[in-house]
């Protein structure tokens, strides 16, 4: 089930998404879902298969290029106007890179698309010290909003 996240929520703003899951295949389907469940519940249904797409390229890439048996899937919204999808895995010396793929592969245009669609996108470590534990990619995507703002809790 897919459900806003206990530690994204705040005194004001909007609520989070998380889904935590094992690093199969079908978590990228989970991710998808997880992306237009959090724009639908905002009221961003013109923009929720934009954010599936991201959360999909993301999460395929982590499946595919990461270690260990889980990965963590985020999208919340900073502010209005704006959505944050990411992906968490245990791989820091992974470092995504976008590809140059010849016109018949079919793979390596997945960053290529996140780039083309997102305002940016980027990574970091995930730890502290000299041995990060794993990276998190991320995309921010500009949405197209009519509402006044975050609501507060209790409304």
């Amino acid at each position: 089930m897919i459900s806003p996240s206990a530690e994204q929520r705040r005194s004001s703003g909007y609520a989070g998404y998380t889904r935590t899951g094992n690093r199969t295949p079908e978590l990228v389907e989970e991710g998808r879902k997880l992306a237009r469940r959090a724009l639908n519940d905002w009221g961003l249904a013109a923009d929720a298969e934009t954010a599936a797409l991201v959360m999909s390229e993301l999460a395929a890439n982590a499946v595919r290029h990461a270690r260990g048996p889980k990965i963590n899937m985020t999208v919340h919204r900073p502010q209005t106007g704006l959505v944050s999808v990411s992906v968490i895995d245990r791989s820091p010396e992974a470092p995504p890179q976008p590809g140059t793929p010849g016109t018949d592969a079919e793979s390596g245009r997945g960053l290529l698309l996140v780039a083309a669609v997102s305002l940016r996108w980027g990574w970091e470590h995930m730890g502290t010290g000299k041995q990060p534990w794993g990276k998190r990619v991320w995309a921010e995507l500009e949405v197209t909003t009519r509402d006044a703002g975050p609501p507060t809790v209790g409304q």
